[in-house]
């Protein structure tokens, strides 16, 4: 149960990391050691590569919107 606890607690943390909402943390190496342990780190990573698709589809978008127009 404590186990479970503590990877809850611990996802949050890795999400605030990632969103880059705890800038002032000591040793965020830490962090992501546990979270390869984990396997957790592999959920930020999907995450990551989703919002770079998501960028790239959206600046290609843009790139055709331009082409046809001119």
């Amino acid at each position: 149960m404590k186990e479970m606890k503590f990877k809850g607690e611990f996802k949050i943390g890795l999400q605030k990391l990632y969103q880059g909402q705890i800038q002032n943390l000591q040793r965020p190496y830490q962090l992501i050691k546990i979270a390869i342990e984990k396997d957790l780190i592999l959920v930020l990573i999907g995450k990551s590569l989703n919002q770079q698709k998501h960028q790239m589809q959206k600046e290609f978008q843009n790139q055709n919107f331009h082409l046809r127009k001119g």
